[in-house]
């Protein structure tokens, strides 16, 4: 992640991006991509503040804690990562890594398409089912027990191993061990209790839930204290505190979230900047390309060839 090509001033999501293009053209120059289903596994150290805003995929994520200890959001939940913990994030969910509270951590990120989830799933075996049970419950961490270390690590070793391999077999080696891995999650999941280790502010919480519940209407910051019972000034320094940013800044990237799932179905592009809240098209254009780096037009038009974006 130290590429010094990178320019400065860009946002995490517009990076990853530079970075997910980066993987996917030299994947693309070994394999088809069109026979190779999405799955790419990451090694992550210390990055400092480059990934320290709120974003979000087009892409499922796992993300296991190897060493160290970090503090991780999920929109409007605070999570404490130590070595073994793995945090599960959908799509639709605004996270950003907090802090990491000591001198380094090394983590693994699995990034991985619908697509491919289901296509290793079964009718008896939904692999996504762990995903679907912690977005209803707001609980998105497991932590894996001793026994089952060895073998998350061999099977993550082997991810890393063959995901850019061109060697007869692999690529059945990577789907076949990408399937176990979801399957050992799901099963370590099964037997875990839904308490996490997270913290959780009330305001902030109803806040989230208000915008969230409200993203196609035009959102005053006034209707918002309102619904919490606070001043406007108050609820903006609770928010602000607790996550990092303004609620202006979440509401818009709420937005921007509900814009690329529009996008990706039927919904016309014309059409997409009222269903979410935006006042015009214009506005709804400036917002995603400075976001993105990307058009609305662009992306809508990668992701019908079945390209998708990291971010």
């Amino acid at each position: 992640m130290g590429n010094s090509n990178i320019k400065k001033g860009l946002s995490s999501n517009q990076i990853e991006n530079y970075i997910n293009e980066k993987t996917m053209s030299r994947r693309n120059n070994i394999l088809q991509a069109s026979l190779y289903p999405e799955c790419i596994t990451i090694k992550k150290t210390s990055l400092g503040n480059i990934f320290s805003d709120y974003h979000h995929h087009d892409l499922y994520e796992i993300l296991y804690i190897k060493t160290g200890k970090v503090s991780y959001s999920i929109e409007d939940t605070k999570i404490i990562l130590q070595p073994g913990d793995v945090i599960f994030i959908s799509p639709d969910k605004l996270h950003k890594l907090n802090e990491i509270i000591t001198s380094k951590s090394d983590r693994i990120v699995l990034n991985f398409s619908e697509k491919l989830i289901l296509q290793c799933s079964t009718r008896n075996t939904n692999l996504l089912r762990m995903f679907s049970i912690m977005n209803k419950n707001n609980n998105f961490k497991i932590s894996i027990p001793e026994k089952n270390k060895e073998k998350i690590d061999m099977l993550i070793n082997t991810l890393l191993n063959v995901q850019f391999s061109n060697e007869y077999g692999d690529d059945l080696l990577l789907i076949n061990t990408f399937s176990i891995l979801l399957l050992t999650f799901n099963k370590i999941f099964s037997f875990q209790s839904s308490e996490d280790v997270k913290i959780n502010n009330a305001i902030v919480s109803q806040i989230n839930d208000f915008i969230t519940n409200n993203i196609e209407k035009k959102l005053l910051i006034e209707d918002i204290a309102n619904n919490v019972n606070l001043s406007v000034s108050r609820v903006q320094h609770i928010f602000k505190d607790e996550t990092g940013t303004s609620i202006k800044q979440y509401i818009n990237k709420k937005r921007l979230v509900k814009a690329k799932e529009l996008l990706r179905s039927e919904a016309k592009i014309v059409d997409v900047y009222d269903k979410c809240g935006f006042q015009d098209y214009t506005s709804f254009f400036r917002a995603f390309k400075k976001e993105y780096g990307i058009t609305p037009r662009d992306y809508k038009a990668n992701v019908e060839k079945n390209f998708y974006l990291p971010n």
